[in-house]
């Protein structure tokens, strides 16, 4: 899956206007709505079982088939439509409707297409005067060879006035045949920018068949949550598909943060309202006719009026016996100033900001907001000290930490702005050593603690608690670990409490489990190796990172395979391939998945006979070849990839035998070149009977301590060398080279 950053939409964007090249196509899911009040797809599911809920057809379905599509069909249509026209009717426009129809509006975009019902779009453009063409697809019947007209608003699945909404899997057959023409006609030349979209429904494939999106497809996930698993391995994860993934964003924030990359100015209705309802009058021709003359001066009069608001709110200018209500137009123009500084980010005008708050008649009532500006710039420069993988720039880091601090000394009673410090300590933390390391993680448990007294119910400090207590537990060893593991638990199982259906917390808890049974051995691992499993499980429901979660519980069955030392559980190690695949068929290019598939198809090969076993060594090799491709720079691919080839040529036949051995070596050298271990290669040389390179690697092996000169001596790879005399005098450590 390839990341995005929004700059880099937004600069396809700024490019195609300014070379007059196609507008983007946005289109729209459910996501889009919800902060104007119109509920997703689950929640109006809840509706109607509470409202329904005696309805012989809806109690005939199995309770893990209740489904938003199938409890539809259960309902009359008029039922369905009054039901959503509820909500449509009472939702408010958002601000993401209001950025977007201001992006259309200056050409940056051509179409929206949204399988929304709701008039959220078409009212937020009429807003800006703007009355693009509509395309209703539940109801046309025939294509012509005639373009849609730019711009326009294209409603897939109807909408919520019109004759058909379609709502059940049967009703959205009726679009099936005119869907792909209608993208055929549209896609050419455009970037897609995804936004909201759950994926549920037949429109996905219709996307999906288009093929290659030679300007770019943005697939704009909620917040941290992963796309939902069809995206990933239907698009997103595809070779050449041109689609990429954005993250961090919901949809208001993402149009937010979009419209403020490429538009300079806020849009006029939220930045300047009375400019915007001037733009409106200027539109509007009052009645005519001489009878009427008395009557035209209202709309002069009224213009006026918003004049000397613009002139008075907007522009700040005095008017006739305004003395008193400047105070109070200079107090909301400074606030102003302050929203578009958090907007914008633009960090660089704090100082000069603060400087009028000193100023001010009541610096106070500006604290809040400026406690944000400094916890969102604490957040950016937090984010910057993480950038590099498993490498934190400290004194970035520290920066941040001054800008939290400074959003409490503004805000003492900002949660927020205590737990993102105690993020930026505790990642800290994990970066040193002993003594210095436990005193920040006491720290960072400490603004965790003042963060939890602040809101009690935040279930984000209690997740964030428990990680970094599990953090300092893998640090340490037994039974200093054990405490610290079972306090994290603690906090994993408060913040389950508040909140189930929290993203990444059972994932968490599972991990954090599996990494305190690795710190033990026999039934005391395996209890707590099996729980990792459990919470792995619960937590595939909602979880961010799918890939990684199948990873590490094939990684828990692994080692439950093996938890008793002597004995061998062939279910576990099936359950572990399993896993891995599941991990595999998610993010196919994920490197970490397939290495650990291979090995283990290589462990499962030694354990099976003939042909079974051949089919699984060929596996382990291709999924160890995958792993290579995607990372050449991981070292323990050439280990295990060395390690299928000798086992492969141990168990074959004697013509093959020599050839695997050698590709053996090849990966073992490379591994001796980034690691320095040799002791295997020394191995695969004896097995080739290959003395003098055997011998130089087995002494290489034993002077870098690698293994242990009694372990030499059990090793069966040098049953041909016990009366070698070399191989003797090395072994009794008498050989000084």
């Amino acid at each position: 899956m390839e990341i995005a950053q929004i700059d880099e939409l937004a600069y396809i964007l700024k490019q195609n206007k300014k070379n007059k090249l196609p507008g983007a196509i946005v289109f729209l899911g459910a996501g889009m709505s919800v902060t104007a009040g119109i509920p997703k797809a689950d929640e109006i599911a809840k509706v109607i079982l509470r409202k329904y809920k005696d309805s012989p057809s809806i109690k005939r379905i199995p309770n893990e088939k209740r489904d938003y599509h199938t409890l539809m069909n259960c309902i009359t249509a008029a039922d369905r439509k009054s039901l959503l026209n509820k909500y449509v009717i009472n939702a408010k426009i958002n601000v993401s409707h209001i950025y977007l129809s201001h992006l259309l509006c200056e050409g940056y975009i051509d179409y929206i297409v949204t399988v929304n019902f709701d008039n959220l779009t078409l009212r937020a453009l009429s807003l800006f005067n703007q009355f693009p063409a509509v395309y209703d697809i539940s109801i046309l019947k025939e294509i012509t060879t005639t373009t849609f007209d730019i711009p326009g608003v294209i409603f897939m699945h109807g909408q919520h006035h019109g004759l058909w909404q379609l709502n059940t899997d049967t009703e959205m057959k009726k679009i099936n045949d005119t869907a792909p023409h209608i993208f055929s006609k549209i896609a050419n030349g455009r970037p897609w920018v995804v936004v909201g979209y759950g994926a549920s429904d037949p429109v996905f494939s219709h996307m999906v068949k288009l093929g290659r999106f030679d300007n770019n497809l943005f697939w704009v996930g909620y917040n941290d949550y992963d796309p939902p698993a069809n995206v990933q391995s239907e698009l997103l994860n595809k070779e050449n598909s041109g689609a990429k993934f954005i993250k961090g964003f919901d949809a208001d924030s993402f149009f937010m943060t979009l419209h403020n990359e490429i538009i300079v100015n806020q849009p006029d209705i939220l930045a300047k309202p009375f400019t915007h309802i001037k733009k409106l009058q200027e539109s509007i021709i009052d009645i005519q006719g001489e009878k009427f003359d008395g009557i035209k001066s209202r709309l002069l009069i009224t213009r006026n009026w918003v004049q000397k608001s613009i002139n008075e709110y907007e522009n700040g200018k005095k008017g006739d016996n305004l003395i008193n209500r400047q105070k109070y137009i200079e107090r909301d123009n400074l606030k102003m100033e302050l929203i578009d500084c958090l907007i914008r980010k633009r960090f660089d005008d704090v100082k000069n900001l603060e400087k009028k708050v000193s100023k001010s008649k009541n610096p106070k009532g500006y604290f809040e907001v400026l406690s944000s500006i400094y916890n969102n710039w604490g957040i950016e420069l937090f984010e910057k000290a993480k950038a590099k993988p498993d490498l934190l720039d400290l004194p970035t880091n520290e920066e941040a930490k001054s800008k939290f601090r400074k959003a409490i000394e503004y805000n003492p009673n900002d949660f927020k702005a205590y737990t993102n410090l105690g993020n930026c300590t505790a990642e800290h933390a994990k970066k040193e050593t002993s003594n210095v390391s436990d005193d920040l993680f006491t720290q960072a448990f400490s603004l965790y603690a003042k963060a939890s007294i602040l809101n009690k119910k935040s279930v984000e400090v209690l997740y964030c608690w428990g990680n970094d207590l599990a953090s300092q537990a893998n640090l340490k060893k037994i039974p200093g670990a054990t405490k610290l593991y079972n306090l994290s638990y603690k906090k994993f199982e408060a913040a389950i409490k508040l909140n189930p259906n929290y993203p990444s917390i059972f994932y968490n808890w599972g991990t954090n489990l599996f990494h305190n049974g690795e710190k033990l051995s026999g039934n005391d691992a395996r209890k707590l190796f099996l729980l990792a499993s459990n919470r792995f499980e619960k937590a595939v429901s909602n979880s961010q990172y799918l890939e990684f979660l199948y990873n590490n519980w094939g990684n828990t069955f692994l080692k439950l395979a093996f938890i008793d030392e002597g004995k061998f559980e062939l279910k576990y190690l099936k359950l572990s391939v399993e896993k891995y695949e599941k991990a595999v068929e998610i993010n196919p290019n994920y490197f970490l998945s397939n290495s650990n598939l291979g090995n283990a198809y290589r462990i499962l090969a030694e354990k099976s006979m003939g042909a079974t076993a051949i089919r699984l060594y060929t596996f382990s090799i291709k999924s160890l070849l995958n792993s290579i491709k995607n990372d050449p720079e991981f070292n323990l691919n050439y280990e295990r990839i060395a390690k299928t080839f000798v086992s492969y040529g141990l168990s074959g036949k004697l013509s093959n035998r020599n050839s695997l051995l050698k590709k053996a070596i090849l990966n073992y050298k490379k591994y001796h070149v980034m690691t320095g271990k040799c002791y295997n290669l020394s191995c695969s040389y004896a097995l080739l009977k290959q003395r003098k390179q055997a011998l130089f690697y087995l002494e290489k092996a034993l002077q870098q301590k690698e293994i242990q000169i009694e372990d030499v001596k059990k090793d069966t790879d040098w049953k041909f060398y016990k009366n070698d005399k070399q191989f003797l005098m090395i072994t009794s450590g008498m050989n000084k080279g």
